[in-house]
């Protein structure tokens, strides 16, 4: 019996690409086969992220996003590699990290099966996973070799930051994703409170913001290598204004506020308060379900 709080299905049932996306999901493939090994890291992470993950052609009820076109053309370079370079892959063997996370993934998507009882869409939905899992994986292993590899990856992840950030910017203020335009996010973002939660490319706030904030000690890093410190410095600035950006105060919890008690005449006088701690006890039973609660305060109870 499958569980009621998992389910897998669902997505576009029709092929959603945008013409801009097309154009430029085909010009990162170019790239990625013409290109020198240690530029590739550009058109791979930039197509990765500025283009909205809704994006996909359906193939056969089978959904191929942009980013597992790119991940599928880095994947075929890099076995292209191993006839082409004296060192072949990985310089020939697996280490041990890359055999924990293949280890991982299989356990992973056999559990996911497993749950679902063997149904057909949950084979294609682990496959699915897999090639994202171990292809992306192994995509990054491929183009990150060495130091340089790492600190340019850093450049790129920084350039990202500050595109993305102008973008939310101008989410913000006119209330408008341009990512949006092109489909897979929504256009118009969440407001709450009068506040705009702004996405960019994601498909939920939370992971724009937990993107930027991902992102902060690497940028440290980088600051490491002079020739892209000013990167650094202004990928640092954008992270930490647009990181809380993405998030809105939330009205249904309100923080816990002194509250005067009296327990006698000689108390009144004093006007002793309870610490804020002690206050957020009593308000604990007004954010659980309804039912009926008792905390360690006997003159506090709760009941809806």
């Amino acid at each position: 019996m499958p569980p009621d709080n998992l389910r897998f299905g669902g997505g576009a049932s029709e092929t959603v690409l945008h013409p801009i996306v097309l154009v430029a999901m085909l010009i990162a493939v170019a790239l990625i086969f013409l290109l020198p090994r240690k530029y590739v890291i550009w058109p791979f992470l930039c197509t990765a992220f500025l283009v909205p993950l809704g994006q996909s052609i359906l193939v056969g009820g089978l959904h191929f996003f942009v980013i597992r076109v790119i991940i599928l053309s880095v994947v075929v370079r890099m076995l292209a590699s191993r006839f082409t370079s004296p060192a072949g892959i990985f310089g020939g063997r697996l280490g041990t990290l890359d055999i924990v996370f293949l280890v991982w993934a299989f356990c992973r998507a056999l559990a996911g099966v497993v749950v679902f009882s063997f149904d057909a869409g949950a084979l294609v939905y682990q496959a699915g996973f897999l090639l994202d899992a171990i292809g992306g994986f192994f995509a990054l292993r491929y183009l990150i070799c060495d130091d340089d590899d790492i600190y340019r990856t850093l450049r790129v992840f920084a350039t990202l930051c500050i595109i993305i950030a102008c973008c939310m910017l101008f989410e913000r203020v006119y209330r408008l994703d341009v990512f949006g335009l092109l489909g897979g996010v929504r256009a118009v973002p969440e407001v709450r409170n009068g506040s705009v939660r702004a996405e960019g490319p994601f498909q939920h706030e939370l992971l724009a913001g937990t993107f930027a904030a991902t992102l902060l000690p690497l940028f440290f890093l980088l600051w490491r290598d002079a020739k892209s410190r000013f990167l650094a410095v202004l990928a640092l600035a954008v992270s930490v204004i647009f990181a809380p950006g993405t998030i809105a105060p939330d009205s249904s919890v309100t923080m816990p506020r002194k509250v005067p008690v009296c327990a006698n005449k000689a108390d009144e006088k004093k006007s002793e308060t309870k610490t804020p701690s002690n206050n957020f006890i009593s308000q604990v039973p007004n954010l659980l379900p309804c039912k009926k609660y008792e905390t360690k305060n006997p003159d506090v109870t709760t009941e809806c």
